[in-house]
């Protein structure tokens, strides 16, 4: 099963703020989660001053890595 969240959801798993879901998606192996450009956009949008967020930023993308194992749509 693919799976498409917005960032707003990826960030609040992030943030363990949808502690259960998290679960589920990390131990059903049938799901694959994917990320897209719009999340990139998201981030950016997200973090208005790039050069003052860079941490934030690379932080934000590294969990997109890591949670979506790379698998971009």
């Amino acid at each position: 099963m693919k799976l498409y969240l917005d960032w707003n959801v990826l960030n609040g798993l992030k943030h363990n703020q949808y502690d259960e879901l998290k679960n589920i998606i990390e131990n059903d192996e049938s799901i694959f989660v994917l990320y897209s450009t719009a999340h990139i956009s998201d981030i950016a949008n997200y973090n208005n001053n790039i050069e003052d967020n860079f941490e934030n930023i690379q932080n934000d993308l590294n969990f997109i890595s890591n949670f979506t194992k790379n698998l971009c749509l």
